[in-house]
This record gives C-alpha cells, sequence and structure tokens, in this order.
C-alpha cells in the first residue's frame, strides 16, 4: 500500500469519525441537554425617578416560561418527560407558569402532554396559547413548502378541542386572543410596586389567528377573562399591516438604555404571551403599553455558530432577537429557545434547550 493510499484512507477516515462526531450532537446529545435558565427583569414605576436597582433581593413574583415541546413519545420525549418532572422541585414554586405554544404535534401524543404536565405547581395559575403544531400535523411534504412560504391551514387538523378542555382539565387555562388579570396577594407577597399582574395570550401570527383588539377587551379596567364582553372578533392579516412605516419599526425596536423597564401604568404589569415573535404584531403589543411579552417558535435559531449566533429565525425577526432577553424603549421581550425540535428536523447545533424561570423584581 502507497503512502497515498494510506493518506487518503486515513482522510476518509477521519472524515467519517468527524460526522458521526457531529450526527451524535446534533441529533442525541445536544437535543436532550435540557437545562433551566434564570433571568431577572427589573422594573420601576413612572413615579421613581432612580435608576436600575438591581440590589434587590426579593423578586415581586415569578415565572417558569416553558415552550416548544414538540412533544412525541420516544427516547427525546421521555428525557423531555424527565426533565419538566424535575421542575416539580423548584422552591418556592413559580407564581405563574407560561406555555407559549407548539406543546405536541399530533393527537396520539395527547396523553403523554396531559400525563407530563398535569402535577406542576403554581401558586397563582398556569397559562398556555398554541402554536401552528398543537393546531395541525403537517406532513413531510407540507413542511419542505413550508420553508418556502406559510399557509394558514393545513391538510390534517388536530382535535384542539380535546387539547384546550384536558388541558384545562390538569389546571391549563389556554388564552386564544383573551386575557386575565390577578391581584397579587401581598399576604403572601413582600409589598412592593406590582399590585396586579394581567397576562395576555395572543394567538399565533404564522397562521394568521392573531387578533390584537379581542386579546386586550376588558383589560384596562383591570376585569379580564371574566369579564369579557362577547364581540365579532376582527382578525388582523399580515396583510393588513404590510407596508407599515420603517421609521415605526425603528421606533419599537430602540434598545432601552439601561437594563430597567418603566411600567406603562403604575402598579400593574401586562404580560403577553404568543408563539412567534412577529415583528408586525410587536409593533402593535408595544401600541397597546404591554410591559413584557413572552415568545418561542425559534428554537434559538436551532442552529447556531460561535461568535455569529443564530442562522435563521424561522420569522421576520432579526436573528439577534431569535433567543433571550431584550429591553426595548416601552416593552421588555423575551425569546426562548425552547425544549424541543420538530419531528422533521430533530436536530440541534450549539443551542441548547432550554426551560426558563424568569423573576421580577
Amino acid at each position: 500500500m502507497g503512502l497515498a493510499t494510506i493518506i487518503i484512507i486515513s482522510l476518509l477516515a477521519a472524515a467519517a469519525a468527524l460526522t458521526a462526531l457531529i450526527y451524535w450532537y446534533a441529533f442525541i446529545f445536544e437535543v436532550s441537554n435540557f437545562k433551566l435558565s434564570e433571568i431577572k427583569i427589573f422594573l420601576k414605576s413612572k413615579a421613581e425617578k432612580s435608576q436600575a436597582d438591581n440590589t434587590k433581593s426579593h423578586p415581586e413574583f415569578s415565572v417558569l416560561h416553558l415552550s416548544d415541546f414538540h412533544l412525541r413519545k420516544d427516547a427525546k420525549g421521555e428525557k423531555l418527560f424527565k426533565f419538566i418532572q424535575s421542575l416539580k422541585s423548584i422552591t418556592p414554586a413559580p407564581d405563574f407558569i407560561l406555555i407559549t405554544g407548539d406543546l405536541v404535534e399530533k393527537n396520539e401524543n395527547f396523553p403523554f402532554l396531559f400525563k407530563m404536565l398535569e402535577d406542576l405547581n403554581a401558586s397563582y395559575g398556569k397559562f398556555a396559547v398554541f402554536g401552528v403544531h398543537d393546531y395541525f400535523n403537517k406532513t413531510p411534504n407540507e413542511f419542505l413548502k413550508n420553508m418556502i412560504k406559510r399557509k394558514k391551514e393545513y391538510k390534517r387538523p388536530n382535535d384542539v378541542t380535546g387539547l384546550v378542555a384536558n388541558l384545562n382539565s390538569i389546571g391549563i387555562k389556554v388564552l386564544r386572543n383573551e386575557n386575565i388579570t390577578f391581584h397579587l396577594d401581598k399576604k403572601t407577597t413582600p409589598i412592593g410596586q406590582i399590585k396586579n399582574v394581567g397576562i395576555i395570550g395572543v394567538e399565533d401570527s404564522i397562521i394568521k389567528r392573531t387578533d390584537v383588539a379581542k386579546a386586550f377587551v376588558g383589560l384596562d379596567n383591570s376585569a379580564g377573562l371574566n369579564n369579557m364582553p362577547k364581540i365579532i372578533p376582527t382578525v388582523l392579516s399580515h396583510s393588513d399591516i404590510i407596508g407599515r412605516n420603517k421609521n415605526r419599526y425603528e421606533q419599537t425596536f430602540k434598545s432601552c438604555s439601561s437594563s430597567l423597564h418603566t411600567l406603562n401604568a403604575d402598579g400593574t404589569i401586562r404580560i403577553v404571551l404568543t408563539h412567534t415573535p412577529d415583528m408586525d404584531l410587536l409593533v402593535d403589543l408595544s401600541d397597546k403599553n404591554v410591559d413584557v411579552v413572552l415568545c418561542g417558535h425559534t428554537h434559538g435559531g436551532q442552529v447556531r455558530l460561535p461568535g455569529a449566533g443564530a442562522l435563521i429565525s424561522g420569522c421576520n425577526i432579526k436573528t439577534k432577537y431569535c433567543s433571550g432577553l431584550f429591553y426595548f424603549n416601552n416593552f421588555v421581550l423575551y425569546t426562548t429557545k425552547g425544549l424541543g425540535e420538530g419531528r422533521y428536523s430533530p436536530f440541534r447545533f450549539y443551542c441548547q434547550p432550554e426551560a426558563t424561570l424568569i423573576k421580577f423584581y
């Protein structure tokens, strides 16, 4: 065997070993490398003149943010099940558990989902919004076409009515362009600036189910879901808001000079749950004077490169916003990397799946 042949064989063997290592890392290790991230969001009232007080020792309240399970009953799903169960040990229990969509992909996995979530505890309540995969079980062909052009409907709808009913039976309320307001119990919560927590669930913009006007009905008087009048929804579509002035985008996504958010209404915080961090929707939410927006969908880009970050966001938001915490002038955005991946793209690279414990100070 000549030297050239030995070199070629060695190079091929090295390439094969590297390929196997990358496959193991992306398809087996990283997708199950779950972590609990912890972040702090600092707030102040309009009356406060001081700058950020990052020395507060006790949060006003806490949220466990979960997203994008894409739950399947397979080896990855079993590991995710165990990770979610481990979150029951969080002490003290979070005040709210908020889930931002793509919980599951098809009807046969619903019972596995309910079993995974049924024993999670939250002091005030557990709420969810849906993403496209909760509504539809996409075919492989639809998945490929969807990468070029997104659709409003797909061939195989899931049993959403059953999904909503069963989630409700285990204490998880699905907010479908709805809201609810909680009054924090100061007997158990240290007296601070937050008295009311408004939670607004906005349907997924990807499948054009967003209705911002309906989602905010009844909120101004803190009546929330319990006092929502019956209305005929006027659904906002992308075609209604195309051509928005470029300056409006720049105003909405202008970074705050400090890591401190001034509440838009003293004593009340408005938290929006929506699946996709769509730029047009975020502009509309900013106009509604929301304080915090929690999103999923992007999976953090799913493939990230050291020093470069995400290569794609999966929607119209810039890749730099597809994961992490961002203080803008009028609101705070948090986009999670989520915990799962679609069954037709079951990989991650340099993008650790996460649940997030958010503490508000």
